[in-house]
């Protein structure tokens, strides 16, 4: 990824992209860069490159990079919390870099999710001074978890499609355990949301205690809900309620030829972006999971949240037309 350095993929992050089966000698033991190796240490841990394993995962390294800067995309999903919008970075809305280049992708014909933990009331509001009214209808957003999705320029009024009938019980549940405090449980009719942050920002609870909270009190979990966790809270969602639903209803935007690139936060259970990093085509900005074909974060040492998202989407090549009128759409690739 060049991150504005004009490098390529040895260079940025040390994966020489020979092919072995070319006759490259080189592509035996692929040479890996400081930046590959941030890379690595945060998908698989430690620093040993000479045996076996660590050349086994330098050349998983080289072919997720490679497969991500061959494809077109016709599209992004970002989670929004610690992606497009750090909370706690001092300001009350995305920087005015993230809104610059979500407009410059998509005024290439690029289609746009995002999902978030919250509500259409807060996230809508903030993302319509991000972002101009003509990208509202093509700007699609799946408020509380993904439990409802619609353009940004849809009403504000809840359209959860998802199965809810559990979450009054829950609610009960959790207040009733005698583990949660009521006064940090909120609910509306896709989730539950429990504060997670206490005095000096310690968590004051996990996803595995608010699942002994229902499991003791007798809620229907943890078959008919999921628990995720994001900065400062704990959300419980309706089984059918998913981040991953907005890539579903993006993929329906665009032709059938072109990919989805997802981008998001935490990528590990339980995670709140867990399942939209499940996807083939992932990067985060934050925490990876150990599955080697997706969820890599490919960033610089020290480097994440906004500035990690505008690194990744300076990245971003477009290309194609920047209407549908042809039946293909733009795309974009990665200059990785």
């Amino acid at each position: 990824m060049d991150g504005g350095s004009g490098t390529g993929t040895g260079d940025a992050l040390g994966a020489d992209g020979g092919d072995a089966r070319a006759g490259n000698p080189r592509a035996e033991v692929p040479v890996v860069t400081e930046r590959g190796m941030a890379a690595l240490r945060r998908k698989f841990g430690g620093d040993e490159m000479s045996d076996s394993r660590g050349i086994t995962r330098a050349r998983l390294l080289t072919r997720f990079v490679g497969d991500l800067s061959s494809k077109k995309f016709g599209a992004i999903v970002f989670g929004y919390e610690g992606v497009l919008r750090d909370y706690g970075g001092g300001h009350t809305m995305p920087l005015k870099e993230i809104g610059a280049e979500l407009e410059r992708i998509m005024r290439g014909g690029i289609k746009i999710g995002i999902a978030s933990r919250s509500g259409p009331e807060s996230v809508a509001a903030e993302l319509r001074h991000t972002i101009r009214p003509e990208y509202w209808d093509d700007t699609r957003i799946g408020y509380c978890n993904g439990t409802d999705i619609r353009a940004l320029s849809d009403a504000e009024t809840s359209q959860s499609d998802a199965n809810n009938d559990h979450i009054e019980f829950v609610t009960d549940a959790i207040e009733s355990s005698g583990m949660i405090s009521e006064s940090d449980v909120t609910s509306c009719e896709s989730q539950v949301s429990i504060k997670n942050s206490g005095s000096a920002g310690v968590k004051k609870y996990s996803a595995d205690m608010i699942i002994r909270a229902m499991a003791g009190a007798g809620a229907p979990a943890p078959r008919s809900v999921k628990v995720f966790e994001s900065d400062g809270y704990i959300d419980v969602v309706p089984y059918g309620g998913s981040r991953y639903e907005v890539v579903r209803r993006t993929k329906l935007a665009i032709p059938r030829d072109r990919h989805i690139l997802c981008i998001g936060c935490r990528g590990q259970w339980p995670g709140a972006d867990c399942e939209l990093l499940a996807h083939r085509y992932s990067l985060s900005t934050g925490t990876v999971s150990a599955t080697a074909s997706s969820c890599w974060n490919l960033l610089p040492e020290g480097e994440g949240g906004e500035q990690g998202a505008l690194s990744y989407m300076r990245s971003m090549r477009t290309g194609g037309s920047s209407s549908n009128s042809d039946g293909q759409g733009g795309w974009f690739s990665m200059k990785m």
